[in-house]
Parts: structure tokens; C-alpha cells; sequence
């Protein structure tokens, strides 16, 4: 799905321990609406890092998976 909204809340990146044994970068950001609605969206690898997201900021995402963790 797309996704646009006003970045509510930025966690710092943190490294995630995989099966295999290699590591992986994690981010997650909250995005809201005006409606009051707001969802948590994890960034992997180096999306993490390859933005400065900064709350308050319009954002958009194409093309995300929805999941439950």
C-alpha cells in the first residue's frame, strides 16, 4: 500500500540479530493524519539511514508491506 502522513515520532536505528546470524538495520517511525490516526512503519537496511526524518515532516512511502509483528 501508499502511505502519507506527518512523522509523529522518530526511534533511533537499532541493529536486529537474524536467524543466520547476520545483522540487520532497524528503524521505526510513527506517521499520523489529521484524522487522529497513527501506525508504526519499520525502515530496514539502509533506508535507516539514507533520510534525515525529523518530526513534523510530510512524508510518503510507496509500495509497503503490511504486516503484524
Amino acid at each position: 500500500i501508499d502511505v502519507i502522513g506527518i512523522i509523529l515520532e522518530v526511534a533511533p536505528t537499532t541493529s536486529l540479530q537474524l536467524k543466520d546470524g547476520s545483522q540487520k538495520d532497524k528503524r521505526t517511525i510513527i506517521i499520523g493524519d489529521e484524522g487522529n490516526v497513527s501506525i508504526g512503519l519499520t525502515l530496514w537496511g539502509d533506508t535507516c539511514e539514507a533520510y534525515d526524518f525529523q518530526v513534523s515532516q510530510i512524508v510518503a512511502f510507496k509500495a509497503c508491506r503490511v504486516s503484524d509483528y
